[in-house]
């Protein structure tokens, strides 16, 4: 497929690319504002879907959710309880998925579910591509991309082109989400980022999980920010950080913060 592609393509891929990876930090609907725009003349759209994810003890959670055109008001979080699609478990992936909504179920299929009868059907729409974002587990953002049965599903050449952008679109969401190895926080002059060193993962023997969970605990990060970032529940968070505790030998959080600045 690559070898088919049109200098026009290659050149339209490599500027998208400079703008995604160039794109100074700022927040969520910005950056996929961005993205969307510049698809559409790579992947003709009717409409489009972009949302951050993050993870709560009730599951999945669509928030900053951008809709083009801005007429166009889809509820991600309601729409999840209506019926979860054949494709709800790439959510659950460790990395990121792109894939053509109609390779997952047969139309007669399709025309019977909830999700179309209730979102799809309304607004003349029938295909989608989907874009989930995961790095290493941390649960980044979706894109999706609709048209209506008259414009033709999408193809495997436009479905490459979003296998090409994929690993740029993953790693620039995942700068916006992290710094360093903690989280990028509102206001980094008061909370600073914070990255154990080798010498203290070594002395007190902890696990990887164990580092990501102190790093942003000791960058100020609210418990459930952390949960978020990570895909946990608090009940993990406690569980990890009691771990913590056990090998370092603090009691409290101020005492676990003198741990690894002495």
């Amino acid at each position: 497929m690559a070898d088919d592609l049109s200098y026009w393509e290659m050149s339209y891929l490599s500027q998208m690319i400079y703008r995604i990876n160039s794109k100074i930090a700022g927040d969520f609907q910005s950056v996929a504002d961005i993205i969307l725009s510049q698809l559409k003349e790579l992947i003709p759209y009717r409409k489009a879907i972009m949302a951050e994810i993050s993870t709560s003890e009730k599951g999945i959670v669509f928030s900053h959710v951008l809709n083009i055109p801005p007429s166009y008001r889809v509820d991600l979080n309601q729409v999840s309880l209506l019926e979860k699609p054949v494709w709800w478990g790439y959510l659950e992936a460790p990395w990121s998925t792109v894939f053509i909504a109609s390779s997952m179920c047969k139309d007669e299929e399709w025309l019977n579910s909830s999700i179309y009868r209730e979102v799809y059907q309304p607004e003349n729409l029938f295909y989608a591509l989907h874009g989930i974002f995961i790095h290493h587990d941390c649960k980044l953002g979706m894109l999706t991309l609709l048209r209506s049965r008259e414009d033709g599903d999408f193809t495997e050449r436009e479905l490459w082109y979003m296998e090409l952008l994929k690993p740029h679109i993953e790693l620039h969401l995942f700068r916006e989400k992290t710094r360093f190895q903690g989280l990028q926080m509102e206001t980094d002059s008061l909370y600073p980022s914070f990255s154990i060193t080798r010498h203290y993962i070594d002395k007190y023997h902890l696990t990887h999980r164990e580092v990501a969970v102190v790093n942003p605990i000791l960058g100020g990060a609210k418990d459930s920010e952390i949960c978020s970032f990570l895909g946990i529940t608090q009940s993990t968070l406690d569980k990890h950080l009691h771990n913590v505790y056990r090998k370092t030998g603090a009691t409290s959080r101020a005492s676990l913060f003198q741990c690894f600045r002495n």
